[in-house]
């Protein structure tokens, strides 16, 4: 797939990295649809979440540059898995945490803060859940909590690493909607994920096989 510059949110050329002397992302270079969704598809061990961490800021590039068009911190979703089950904190405390990145954390939320709150905790069918501790939470729960806390961050750009693995449809389903909702409103998606469907419904897609770059365009034609 071709895009002008000014359609482009991410723009990545020749991107290497490495973890723990391994080199699992190679000469990676493409570019991701402003206000779209990018899928991210590839076996195990592929480089999906390293490429999503590159994207992030968390993971440092060996080599390469990116490119980014938009302002501020983008929203990055891990996988439910990668949260400590012994953290002390309720539903609406996981999702308060996404406005940390706009509002003092060492301050009570706003007015505001709380309403967006609420308004994500109610988009991923969990407001019932507020009170209850995370890890208390089923996995499907727990995972619609952790996408709440991204959307909450109000960022134009959304990574989410495997948002719906594991899920029930009833979960995958609302999580999708809410990806289609805020695609809608003019927020770059970029998801990492190994289900077919999820990565048919997006706008591009890329396929990664052992850090490598074997795939990028129209979903169909990467996929099928």
């Amino acid at each position: 797939m071709t895009h002008s510059d000014d359609q482009d949110a991410i723009t990545i050329t020749g991107l290497a990295a490495h973890l723990g002397g391994r080199r699992v992302l190679d000469g990676i270079s493409t570019r991701l649809p402003l206000g779209g969704v990018t899928a991210i598809t590839g076996a195990n061990g592929s480089g999906k979440s390293t490429l999503l961490g590159v994207l992030a800021g968390v993971v440092a590039p060996s080599s390469g540059t990116i490119t980014r068009r938009w302002r501020g911190h983008p929203a990055y979703v891990v996988q439910r898995s990668a949260v400590a089950d012994l953290l002390p904190v309720t539903v609406w405390d996981t999702v308060a945490m996404g406005r940390w990145a706009t509002a003092n954390r060492w301050l009570p939320l706003s007015t505001k803060d709380k309403r967006i709150v609420r308004e994500c905790l109610e988009k991923l069918g969990i407001a019932a859940l507020a009170s209850r501790r995370l890890s208390a939470l089923s996995g499907g729960q727990r995972q619609r909590a952790l996408v709440a806390q991204g959307l909450a961050q109000e960022a134009s750009v959304l990574l989410l690493d495997e948002p719906t693995a594991g899920l029930d449809e009833a979960a995958k389903r609302d999580i999708a909607d809410v990806i289609d909702e805020a695609s809608a409103a003019g927020v770059t998606v970029v998801q990492a994920t190994h289900d077919l469907d999820d990565a048919l419904r997006a706008d591009h897609c890329l396929r990664l096989e052992a850090g490598r770059l074997t795939g990028d365009g129209v979903p169909r034609a990467v996929l099928v």
